[in-house]
């Protein structure tokens, strides 16, 4: 086996344990908002937020399985990079407008009394793009795998 299968399937491994450990999270925050310990709001961010992120690692899962299949460049992959893009910008934005009127913190651009933006804001918005950028280049290499396919046939 050669080492790039090796080193998903260590991701692997990994994004399952990040997975439990979110469904357990899950499992204590609807405990708590049971109880009425956590407020509504509060309750209803972090569900968003825990469920963004078991969906991003449900996609990095997908891309881990084909990569040890042997099969990166896939119109499967290019879709999963989007869709993992896309809920870091939701997630971003959420974060934005959660914190909009939080001026307290080390990493915070502060445009006051207007609002503030925090660097998790940037964080976010910075990986969201990234991943979407990936997208498009797993794009042009699944395009040009079939080209060659094809020059291939011939």
């Amino acid at each position: 086996m050669d080492t790039s299968k090796k080193f998903a399937k260590i991701l692997k491994v990994i994004i399952y344990v990040m997975m439990f450990f979110l469904a357990g999270l899950l499992y204590i925050w609807i405990g708590k908002f049971m109880n009425n310990n956590i407020k509504g709001i509060d309750f209803f961010s972090n569900l968003v937020l825990a469920g963004s992120f078991l969906f991003i690692l449900f996609f990095a899962k997908k891309i881990m399985d084909s990569i040890i299949n042997n099969l990166p460049f896939s119109k499967e992959n290019i879709n999963y990079f989007k869709y993992i893009g896309y809920t870091i910008l939701f997630i971003a934005f959420l974060d934005l407008v959660l914190n909009i009127q939080n001026f307290t913190g080390k990493l915070v651009i502060s445009f006051q009394p207007f609002f503030a933006i925090h660097f998790s804001f940037l964080f976010y918005l910075s990986f969201g793009l990234l991943s979407i950028i990936l997208s498009e280049i797993f794009n042009k290499a699944y395009k040009l795998k079939e080209e060659t396919e094809i020059n291939i046939k011939r």
